[in-house]
């Protein structure tokens, strides 16, 4: 699961009753028009507003499920790295050739 789809996953279960543009959101990200620094954004806006939530058992919910995210984000940082490193073996094997 990308970050995307869990964000999504995230937007349609959870914020649909506490965050109003949360139908758009999901609109933009099926649609593949969000990009890696609006979900970066919105994951700062959903952990200002965890931050602020007073009731404790839905900031514990929230609070896992951005721990989540974080972890999906963490991945996806190391296999773009990867993905880097594997394009520059390959740009070497090229040039050699």
């Amino acid at each position: 699961m990308t970050k995307k789809e869990y964000l999504r996953k995230l937007l349609s279960t959870i914020w649909t009753d506490i965050f109003p543009i949360a139908p758009d959101i999901i609109s933009l990200i099926e649609n593949d028009q969000a990009s890696d620094a609006m979900i970066d954004s919105l994951y700062l806006l959903f952990h200002n507003a965890i931050k602020n939530t007073d009731n404790t058992l839905d900031k514990q919910k929230l609070e896992k499920w951005l721990k989540f995210l974080d972890k999906l984000k963490s991945l996806e940082e190391e296999q773009d790295i990867t993905d880097q490193k594997d394009i520059n073996n390959l740009d070497e094997i090229l040039k050699n050739i």
